[in-house]
This record gives C-alpha cells, structure tokens and sequence, in this order.
C-alpha cells in the first residue's frame, strides 16, 4: 500500500496561474502627458510577460516590479505582482503586494486568498483562516472552500470541514477534490461506508485521481474490509476498463485475500495496457515473487531486461527466478550477466556460489566465497570455504582453517559443530568431545544433547552420561527419530539388547527407511538371534547407503560392520 500523501499535495498552487489581465480602461490616453506614463507601465508589463515566456524569472520580475512602481500602485498589477513573487517564494514581498490591494479594496478577494494562502505556507492556519474565511463572504471561489476545509480538518474541527464541503459539493460539482476530502473526512471519523461512497464519487468524476486511491489503500489497511473495496473496484472497472490506478488497487486486493487467478488476471491486463512501462513490470514481478510464482515471472524479467539491459539488479531477479524454478544454469548466467555489470554485489555472489556449488564445481564455488571474504570480512563466508574444502576430500585443511581463524570464526553458532564435526574424522576423538562441551555450553540444545550423547554410544565410553544426554534431548522431543535411536543404541551397548531392541523399533516407525536405525536395529537383532529379520534390516540399510553415499562420512565402520553381519549370516544359512 502507498503511504499517506499530505492533504496540502493536492491543492491547486495559486501562483502558478496565468497573468491576470488588465482592463482595457488602463490603455486609454485623454492626455499626451498620460499617454507617455502609461506606456511606460505597459513598456515594463510587456517586457515582463516576454521574459517569463523565456523562462527568465528574475528579469521578468524585475519588469514587473517596474510596471507597479509606474502604474501607481494599480491593483491588478499588485495582484499579479503578489502571485508572481510568491511563485518565486519570495513570500514577504507576496504579503506585502496583497496588503497593498486590501488597504484601497479591504474585500479583494483575490488579495485575501492569495494572504490565506501565504500563511498556509508560512505555517500560520490562523491567521491563513482568517483572510479565507473574510475571502468567503464576497466569493464563491473553490480553492478557497478547500483551502479551508483543509484547516479545518487538520485542526481536527471535522464538522465545520464537513459543512463547508458540502456547500462547496453543491456549487462545484463536477469537482473530484470536493468528495475525496468528504471521503478523508468520514474516514477519520470511522464511517467507512460513506468514505467509500465518497471515494467512489471522486474516482466517477476523475478517473486517474491517485490521491483517491491512495486513501482508499489506507482504508484497506486500517479496516481489511477488502469485500467492500474489492466491489467498490470491480465496479469502477467495469466503467472504465482500462483504468490503472484501479487495476492496481484490485491487484493488492486479490493478493491480500490469496485469489491467485484473479490477481494473474489483473497482472496480464495491466502488462497489456503498460508493456513497457518499467515500474510497473518491476511492480508485478516482485507480485508474482510473493505469490512464488517463479516460471510465469520469468518472461516478465526477461522484458525488463531488454528494456533496461544495463541494470544489474534486473538480471539478479531473473537469476533468483530460475534457481526458484529449479534451472540452475540458467541461473547461473542470469547472476553472471548481473557480475558483469556490478561485479562486487556482496548478494550475487553469494547467490553464485552457491548455485556452483549445487551444480557440483566445488572449486569455483570456494573461489566466489573466498571473494566474499575478501570484500566483506564477515566469517560465515570463511566457514562456508572450510566446509567445500572438506566435501573436496581435505578435512585436514577444512580443520585447519578452523583453527587458524579462531578469533574470527568463534562467535559463529555452528563454529564448535564444525570443528567437532571435523575433528571426529580425522579420529581426534579428545578433541571432539572438547568441541562437542563446549558447544552445550554455547547452546544446550536438544540436538547438541544428542550429538554428546551419540559420540559416547558409538564409542561405548560414559554411557551413564550418555543416557542422561539423550533423555534431555528426549525431553524436549519425544517422538523424534533420531534421539529415539541413540537411546537405543546406548542400551545396546550397555548390553540390555532386548530393550535395546525395543526402542529402536519404536524409532523406526517414525522413519522406517532410514540407513543407520535400520543397521542399529538389524545388529540389535542379530544379537538376538532373530537371523531372517536382522538380515532384511540390514540389507535395507545397505541399500539406503549405496544411495546416499554421505552417510559413511558421518558414521564410520558402519558399512564394515552392516558386511561383517551379512557375511555371517550367509554361512550361517
């Protein structure tokens, strides 16, 4: 939704408006000696008018200024004179021209609305109210009535802004201003229906009027009555089709109450109407983002890129919108093409490094987070080359990057993960378990419990510690697969198989194919004696391995011991 535009934004600026005219008395010349004085004046009007034509203020002030002073103070060329000197802020110098008119004509008009006006600007409602309010006796002048009315509502005297709009309604009524400060009106005093009813009278008389719309987006947002707007649009569309203000309102709507269909509508009328139109793309696109819908935004992006082929930003979508989809090459080139523009875009090449990675090119991956390193300093991106260093097959070096850049990586939160992680295969199992404290200490949560809990298992070392480890992490969650498992496992190892048995049965009905329960509960029943069953269990764990072979990283002897089994379970048979 936009943000709120100041009521001031939509009042007709006064100085802005045509030379006033002068009366056709004022060329006439009874007397030679006239007729030289009144030339004279005119000479300077004239040269002021051909210079403000040129665009030159100042000498076109300079002139007028000139025609005052011979004219004799005229009361024309004073008002144009305060119009013109307000135009060019010079705002004292406006007050003052005024002035002049009220002292020979105390109910000018004009004079009155130009000093209301003056002290609106300066700041001073109440002295700007009083010359409009004087203003209105002897005119029905509209920019008064608003003027105004817009004191009134900003002094919060909603009824006395209400009564002066309603006469103003009836004098000026084809007049889109008048409704949209009813309509601003009733929506402070809370009447939601009848600030519709206003705004839909706004919109009827001026159809582009996008302070109508934007009050209407504030309704919205305060309300979240989207049915009434929602209508209130279609009804306004429906009268003018092609209208884009409306459209985009509808848009918001349609996203607000998840009605894709109708916002994909909406979005394919107002690329239709606006093809080229950059905001606007941009604007649908980041709709279509939000809606995750990745493929249909491609081709928008792509436009925008052909449109604005130097903007680095606009590749950088297109690349996000495909990785989104699932093509990582073309996403890949899409990031490149943004790196060719912006070359040190902290975001694209993290985004890059991380398709490389996915794609496998483990060694430019590491290359683009080394970059990232350099330009940012920020640690994660070093842990990020530790951790392709080890999927390269170098836990050694991965290791001791980790140490060597304690100081800089410590306040991570994975940093101990890693270096027990890394640690435990290389076999420093006293450094692991130093790691793995430390960790709980950082963060005593139920997976660090597990992990503690886990090493002490596999190794068959402070299994009293362990089970008080995992039965924390139990605590936390009871039926999770994982934790379940290295209870079980722990019971195995300190030899109470059949109950042992028991609960990794139960972790394997929350996750019934998963490699390493299925290997712990076929050794467990094995153990038992329970051949044919054991045999099914770790067959079914081999299998899982095979297909994700990453498993042996973190369980090592696994796949010795799952062979080992099987081996004697053959000749045994």
């Amino acid at each position: 939704m936009r943000k709120k535009v100041c009521l001031l934004t939509i009042l007709p600026v006064l100085f802005s408006c045509g030379t006033t005219a002068l009366k056709k008395d004022k060329i006439a010349s009874p007397k030679s000696q006239e007729v030289k004085e009144t030339k004279s004046y005119l000479y300077y009007y004239m040269l002021y008018l051909k210079e403000r034509s040129k665009g030159n203020l100042s000498g076109a002030y300079e002139n007028l200024i000139k025609a005052v002073e011979l004219s004799g103070n005229d009361k024309d060329l004073l008002i144009e004179a305060a119009k013109f000197s307000a135009l060019l802020k010079e705002f004292d110098e406006s007050e003052k021209f005024a002035r002049k008119v009220l002292k020979v004509d105390p109910e000018n008009p004009q004079a009155l609305k130009i000093l209301g006006e003056i002290f609106i600007l300066k700041g001073n409602r109440a002295e700007a109210k009083k010359f409009l309010e004087e203003a209105l006796k002897n005119s029905k002048d509209k920019d008064v009535y608003l003027m105004l009315s817009n004191i009134y509502i900003n002094e919060e005297n909603l009824e006395e802004a209400k009564k002066l709009l309603l006469k103003a309604e009836k004098l000026f009524p084809e007049d889109p201003v008048i409704p949209y400060f009813l309509a601003r009106i009733y929506f402070m005093e809370g009447n939601v229906d009848k600030s519709l009813e206003y705004i839909k009278k706004s919109i009827i008389l001026h159809p582009h009027f996008e302070n109508a719309y934007v009050l209407l987006s504030e309704i919205v947002l305060k309300y979240k009555n989207y049915e009434k707007v929602e209508k209130l649009l279609e009804d306004i569309i429906k009268e003018n089709r092609d209208n884009i203000f409306a459209l985009k309102e509808l848009l918001l709507i349609y996203l607000e109450e998840n009605k894709e269909k109708e916002a994909i509508n909406v979005m394919n009328k107002l690329l239709e109407l606006e093809p080229y139109n950059l905001k606007l793309l941009s604007w649908v696109s980041a709709s279509l983002f939000k809606m995750k819908r990745y493929e249909e935004v491609i081709p928008i992006i792509e436009r925008i890129t052909k449109l604005n082929p130097d903007n680095p930003n606009a590749y950088f979508m297109l690349g996000l919108a495909f990785e989104m989809s699932g093509d990582l090459e073309k996403a890949l080139k899409a990031y490149e093409k943004s790196l060719d523009l912006y070359p040190e875009n902290p975001t694209v090449l993290e985004r890059t490094a991380l398709i490389l990675y996915q794609l496998g090119k483990l060694g430019d991956a590491k290359a683009y987070f080394e970059r990232l390193w350099q330009l940012t300093k920020r640690p994660e991106y070093l842990l990020k080359i530790a951790l392709i260093t080890d999927k390269e097959g170098n836990t050694e070096k991965a290791y001791a990057i980790l140490k060597t850049w304690k100081e800089e990586l410590r306040n991570l939160e994975d940093y101990y993960f890693y270096l027990a992680f890394f640690s435990e295969k290389l076999g420093k199992d006293e450094e692991t378990e130093k790691y793995l404290k430390e960790l709980l200490k950082k963060d005593p949560s139920p997976d660090v419990y597990n992990y503690l809990a886990y090493f002490y298992a596999n190794r068959g070392k402070k299994l009293k510690e362990a089970k008080e480890l995992i039965n924390k992490a139990l605590k936390a969650s009871p039926n999770n697969p994982a934790f379940i498992d290295t209870l079980g496992w722990i019971l195995y190892k300190e030899g109470k198989t059949e109950e042992a048995c028991k609960v990794l049965k139960r972790a394997l009905s929350y996750k019934e194919s998963d490699p390493v329960i299925n290997e712990h509960y076929g050794e467990c029943l094995f153990k038992l004696g329970k051949i044919e069953e054991a045999k099914k269990h770790l067959l079914k764990a081999l299998k899982g391995i095979e297909e994700n072979p990453s498993i042996l990283e973190e369980e090592k002897g696994i796949k010795e011991r799952m062979e080992r089994i099987l081996k004697l379970l053959e000749n045994s048979l």
